[in-house]
């Protein structure tokens, strides 16, 4: 493990936590110690957290649930009763359909997924200047493995395609996203919480640059056939499907 250099211990004041737990490791295990700590921990090389088509590190005991309450409940849509008991249930409309059947994975080998960020953690932090500064933009997180099989370079512009549309967006190309999947931090790409321009009284209100950059793809993610104008919902939860949708990349042809 790497020793802290001076410069790494002073930008994560940690000269408070050494002096405060001083006595209890010897001093030439403390530098170490630190080393891990301005790392936020020890890290095993990328290429081995997976053997074959699995994870390296599986959690290998069974877990049993049980929710009587949705067992004894019905679907609203199609009569059935829900599982009341944890269970792969295939991605599927709300009628059934499975979703393999509407898109298919040749034309779309993506999926989309999204995640809450340390620093925009909710969509009304927009509005929070000293947090942007840090990450002004979200950026399209993609596999380090897609991007040199598509050509994409970090930092490169490229569309993400889905069958409801498409969005422009910064390649933030990383190791810690497993192949086929894309992702994007929530709360960026507003053109509400005053991001546009928009008129009152006859007067020109010019939106905020700031809170329109980055990407949000929620407008393009799959709708569902079944109910008219409605995202994919999981019926069991209630709640909207935002890690079923179909998609692909495309590189942004600049004109020379």
């Amino acid at each position: 493990m790497p020793e802290a250099s001076t410069e790494e211990i002073a930008i994560a004041d940690l000269a408070p936590f050494r002096k405060e737990f001083e006595a209890a490791l010897k001093p030439s295990e403390w530098p170490k110690v630190e080393g891990v700590m301005v790392r936020g921990g020890r890290f095993e090389p990328a290429s081995g957290a997976r053997k074959g088509g699995a994870l390296a590190y599986r959690f290998t005991k069974s877990l049993h649930f049980y929710a009587e309450e949705t067992a004894i409940t019905r679907n609203s849509m199609t009569g059935a009763y829900f599982h009341g008991t944890t269970r792969w249930v295939p991605p599927a409309t709300a009628l059934g359909k499975p979703l393999e059947q509407l898109d298919d994975y040749k034309e779309w080998p993506f999926t989309i997924i999204t995640l809450k960020g340390a620093l925009q953690s909710h969509s009304r932090l927009s509005s929070n200047y000293v947090l942007r500064q840090i990450a002004p933009d979200n950026g399209i997180k993609i596999a380090a493995e897609d991007a040199r099989r598509l050509g994409i370079r970090d930092g490169e512009r490229v569309w993400v395609i889905t069958p409801h549309g498409k969005r422009q967006g910064m390649a933030r190309v990383i190791e810690g996203i497993r192949p086929g999947v894309i992702a994007f931090n929530v709360g960026y790409g507003h053109w509400g919480y005053g991001a546009s321009n928009y008129r009152m009284g006859g007067n020109r209100i010019e939106g905020d640059r700031v809170r329109r950059t980055g990407i949000h793809l929620n407008p393009i993610m799959r709708r569902d056939p079944d109910v008219e104008e409605m995202s994919l919902m999981d019926m069991t939860g209630g709640s909207v499907v935002f890690f079923n949708t179909r998609a692909r990349i495309e590189k942004i042809a600049l004109n020379v």
